[in-house]
């Protein structure tokens, strides 16, 4: 089921970028539906176009119909956004974006701001009824930006970590549409993580690093692979692992690559930094280059290392930095949770044409007091970081 949120999540967020609705005093934010129980339905409907929904009456709203799970008090009068009804066929609920929170609420709590019209016809959004949750029939929905996220997933033994429970924060990140993980254990790792991502969902495995390897994985929907390969002139154990992909249907082409630079070496982090500088500067396609660099960027102090100096030589590169970076707000571990640390390990570089594109990055989970200690249980030591472009 989760699989399936990751889709209805994505696709909305697509919706949302290409209609580039305003809706009066609501900010829409791209990032909807990491989590949501929906209950079966007869032919449920998505709306080509959001609508607006206005509550004329004191009502909740809730994350489930049947178990009115999570329950939220809306305000009379406001506006929310308004994605789908629960079906096509004199329908009892719609489905809204409630302070980020997706939730769904009756129609008789108010009525919509705006008459449906013939452009904005709604389209089934579940399979027939079950006696379980539905499968999603979602429309194939393009927008014009592109959505990344690295994550060190940590490939220590099960004991300390288990792919399984690293996979249940892959679900909680919203869909992007190419990931790099790093310290991806095995094949079988691998294999959990791309489930976790999504069916529809491609993935390319690195054959160095040992139980540290590093992969990338895709919507096959939105990005052609052309190929892949891993970059031998770039010292280490762990080679970079790269894929040209064409995005469609708009047919830009770009290089994404995953790293995980050397952690104890530091002369062999410095020319790692320089290898992979030096070749990203002869690409002529944009490069996007993702992972755990290990350049331990204080977010106080505004320095990193040697590395970080030696990677950002002559523009070459140049970093997305979350706004936690300017605000002074990022975790107090950084992206990784040694507490005897507080560094940034995990960036979003871009390079070539990349640079002149839109782009905003984020230090996800960053409200999650919890997460670090959740580490001891199985997760990842590390936070992931996303990131968005908006494409020319």
């Amino acid at each position: 089921m989760a699989i399936e949120f990751l889709h209805l999540k994505n696709a909305m967020m697509r919706l949302i970028t290409r209609c580039n609705v305003t809706i009066i005093g609501i900010s829409l934010a791209v990032q909807l539906v990491s989590s949501l129980t929906i209950q079966p339905a007869l032919a449920q409907a998505l709306f080509d176009n959001p609508r607006t929904f206005i509550v004329s009456r004191s009502c909740n709203a809730t994350t489930s119909i049947k178990k009115q799970t999570e329950p939220v008090a809306l305000e009379i009068n406001q506006k929310y956004p308004a994605f789908a009804e629960n079906r096509r066929s004199n329908p009892t609920h719609v489905f809204l974006d409630v302070d980020n929170a997706r939730k769904w609420v009756a129609l008789e709590c108010g009525r919509y701001a705006e008459l449906p019209n013939s452009n904005n016809n709604s389209q089934p959004l579940f399979s027939e009824e079950t006696e379980s949750e539905n499968t999603l029939n979602l429309p194939n929905l393009q927008g014009q930006n592109l959505s990344a996220i690295a994550f060190n997933v940590e490939s220590d033994d099960v004991e300390d970590t288990d792919p399984i429970k690293v996979a249940q924060d892959i679900r909680r990140i919203p869909a992007a549409d190419v990931w790099g993980l790093s310290e991806v254990a095995n094949e079988d790792a691998a294999n959990i993580f791309t489930g976790a991502v999504g069916e529809d969902y491609g993935s390319i495995l690195g054959t160095t690093g040992s139980n540290d390897k590093l992969q990338i994985i895709y919507n096959k929907e939105r990005l052609a692979l052309i190929r892949s390969e891993e970059l031998d002139e770039v010292e280490g154990t762990r080679k970079p692992l790269v894929a040209q992909f064409k995005l469609q249907p708009e047919g830009l082409e770009f290089l994404f690559t995953v790293n995980h630079f050397n952690r104890r070496n530091e002369d062999l982090r410095n020319a790692q930094a320089e290898e992979l500088r030096q070749w990203a500067a002869r690409q002529s396609l944009p490069v996007l280059a993702v992972g755990d660099f290990n350049l331990d960027f204080d977010p106080i102090r505004k320095k990193g290392n040697a590395a970080f100096d030696i990677f950002l030589k002559d523009d070459v590169l140049e970093w997305i930095q979350p706004p936690c970076i300017v605000t002074n707000s990022c975790p107090s571990t950084g992206t990784q949770c040694n507490p005897n640390f507080n560094s940034i390990l995990d960036f979003v570089f871009v390079a070539g044409e990349a640079k002149k594109w839109g782009a905003t990055s984020s230090v996800l989970f960053i409200d999650d007091s919890d997460y670090c200690r959740r580490e001891k249980e199985g997760f990842s030591d590390h936070r992931p970081v996303s990131a968005t472009f908006q494409l020319p």
